[in-house]
């Protein structure tokens, strides 16, 4: 008789631990426990991956950034910064060694660009910019550090830190007066700067009454290519180019090369391997600015017509990067509420959707044999994935914990005509337990401007997919149709 009772509560237990719980409908904390996977970075020996998590912290009401790795040839990923503070803009150092980032450690700290030795060890921190680091990218050499500053504040440049938190008036004389995030404007710009790690002060090589972004060291670390509207009033106009400057220069960017002469918005510079050309992302119809076509362009260095490579594509593009060998491009492609990987030949032939489907591609980097892309669908968030031999494998699983204890509805593509015969797309989103034969009421999301439109973003759609939780149909109306 014992021997039985002993028995039943063993099996009892075992019974227990294996029931799976039943799923919940999706609600706001719900919304909270999704973490973002961002910045792909491969390092040098093509052995590992470096990405950004970020989740919520409801109770400090913070959102915290930690930097992780994964083998590429997959397992477990591994933390390489504390939860006690934000780290981003991972960077892997040319020899592989180090693992880069930017950081704020501490309630008064600027953010400020640390190493991280691959091997074992504290991270140590490389510069001591008073004002904090904005940007970064180490040279092809992994000897300098090319820094983005924001020119000081009078208090970043004293040691008395008592009456820097009194609020100051405001002095605006610019036509752009305020920005989202950033707040009111002033004349403080964004600069470049060459930082040598041992130093304690880095040098400008830009200067101006001017913003400077996006650079991009040259395969040989001569030059810097960055991107900045440098015409006598830039809030009037859309004209940004891609310049270069001399990475050795002392006179604080006196001398520059105009790369492009576009009248529109060039930007997203990135070099050829042998430095000879580089490709990067215009708008050629001036009429319609903001609201041109993004092309894909090709242009040699030492002078020379752009080639405009996607002029027949009639789709937005970005992020573009050669090849390890330099015969292609490739580039994310908006389309038809999708984000995909593209690639095409520097001639501008052999047009190719890689990595394809019903996703987003938000971000890639590329190795000599593959390619990580970081990408969503609309009912699975972004994780990181390896695409190799036209195959894609999963390298992260980050968010798996909150999707397999949620009921997701169906998210659907669907295509209508509009009353003048224009063509339409859009996304439903049904309730997980839709049933129909039955009416559900109907909610219109529409989207607000022509520049974008609704794709395959589950972080975009949680809201929708809150309210089909509750009975509702949600439709997502891309007015523009298949453009983009």
């Amino acid at each position: 008789m014992k021997a039985y009772t002993l028995l039943l509560v063993f099996f009892g237990s075992t019974f227990v631990s294996n029931a799976q719980e039943p799923k919940a409908f999706l609600t706001i904390d719900g919304i909270l426990e999704l973490k973002k996977v961002r910045e792909v970075q491969v390092s040098p020996d093509e052995k590992w991956v470096a990405f950004t998590i970020a989740s919520i912290d409801t109770a400090k009401d913070k959102t915290k950034t930690q930097i992780w790795m994964v083998s590429t040839s997959g397992g477990e990923p591994i933390p390489m910064t504390s939860k006690d503070y934000s780290a981003g803009k991972p960077r892997w150092s040319p020899d592989g060694k180090y693992l880069s980032f930017m950081a704020a450690k501490g309630d008064k700290a600027k953010m400020q660009v640390w190493n991280l030795n691959r091997f074992g060890g504290e991270a140590q921190q490389v510069t001591k910019i008073k004002q904090g680091v904005s940007g970064y990218e180490w040279s092809p050499d992994g000897k300098r550090l090319l820094l983005i500053l924001k020119d000081p504040k009078p208090a970043d440049l004293t040691a008395d830190t008592k009456d820097d938190k009194k609020p100051l008036p405001h002095v605006i004389d610019r036509l752009e007066f305020k920005r989202d995030y950033e707040g009111y404007l002033d004349r403080r710009r964004n600069h470049l700067y060459i930082f040598t790690p041992g130093d304690t002060a880095a040098i400008q090589i830009t200067s101006g009454d001017y913003d400077d972004s996006q650079p991009q060291w040259s395969p040989d670390g001569k030059l810097i290519a960055f991107v900045s509207n440098r015409s006598g009033n830039p809030a009037l106009n859309y004209d940004s180019n891609i310049w270069l400057v001399a990475a050795d220069n002392k006179n604080k960017g006196a001398e520059l090369k105009q790369v492009t002469t576009n009248p529109t918005t060039d930007d997203s510079p990135a070099w050829s391997p042998d430095g000879k050309m580089i490709t990067y992302v215009t708008r050629i119809n001036e009429k319609i600015m903001p609201f041109a076509t993004a092309h894909l362009a090709v242009i040699p260095v030492d002078g020379g017509a752009p080639n405009i490579l996607t002029r027949d594509i009639d789709r937005n593009v970005k992020k573009p990067m050669f090849s390890k060998d330099g015969k292609t491009i490739l580039f994310i492609l908006d389309d038809s509420g999708k984000w995909e990987l593209a690639s095409i030949t520097v001639s501008g032939n052999a047009f190719t959707r890689k990595v394809k489907g019903q996703l987003a591609v938000y971000d890639y980097a590329v190795s000599d044999s593959s390619i990580f892309t970081l990408h969503s669908y609309g009912d699975k968030p972004a994780e990181l994935y390896k695409f190799q031999d036209n195959q894609l494998s999963r390298l992260t699983k980050v968010n798996d914990p909150l999707i397999d204890k949620i009921k997701i509805g169906e998210f659907e593509k669907i295509k209508f005509t509009s009353k003048d015969g224009t063509p339409i797309e859009g996304f439903t989103v049904k309730p997980a337990d839709f049933d129909a034969s039955m009416k559900y009421p109907l909610i219109l999301w529409i989207h607000g401007g022509p520049i974008s439109q609704y794709r395959y973003n589950f972080e975009r759609t949680l809201t929708p997919f809150l309210f089909a939780a509750n009975d509702y149909v949600v439709l997502l109306v891309n007015p523009r149709g298949s453009t983009g």
